[in-house]
């Protein structure tokens, strides 16, 4: 049996989503923990080795403050200028 291949979309989510990360000089374990997820969970996102839910999808690109489409499918801008790392997590000056 052959292995999965990686979707195309999911190598892109996954670029998109280090290159966002790293714009925010946020480690691997900082963006885990704002998220509520593992360090691996982020990790694997990363690197396409696994499928995001749409629940992640959604919380990323709210976290971030770009849309899904350029999420999956694009090069996000840099992110928000109104996110901000905390004690405690990402949150929006906005909200």
């Amino acid at each position: 049996m052959r292995k999965k291949e990686k979707s195309d979309v999911m190598l892109r989510f996954g670029a998109n989503l280090k290159h966002l990360r790293k714009a925010q000089r946020l480690s691997q374990d900082q963006f885990a923990e704002a998220l509520g997820v593992s360090r691996g969970s982020i990790s694997f996102y990363e690197t396409a080795s696994r499928t995001a839910d749409i629940d992640f999808l959604m919380k990323v690109s709210e976290v971030f403050g770009v849309s899904l489409d350029a999420l999956l499918r694009g090069r996000p801008e840099q992110p928000s200028p109104t996110m901000h790392m905390e004690e405690g997590g990402l949150w929006n000056e906005e909200q």
